[in-house]
C-alpha cells in the first residue's frame, strides 16, 4: 500500500491510498528544496 499526502502552504490538498501488486511496479520521486518539481 502506498499512502500519498500533498500539502500546500500548510493546508492538505490530497490524501490517496493506492494498492498495487509490489512485484509489478517501481516507485520513485524527485523533490527540490524550493518546492518546485524536479524533472529530467
Amino acid at each position: 500500500m502506498l499512502t500519498r499526502r500533498t500539502w500546500t502552504n500548510g493546508v492538505p490538498v490530497t490524501f490517496v491510498r493506492c494498492l498495487h501488486p509490489g512485484n509489478r511496479y517501481r516507485l520513485g520521486s524527485r523533490f527540490r528544496a524550493d518546492g518546485n518539481p524536479a524533472f529530467g
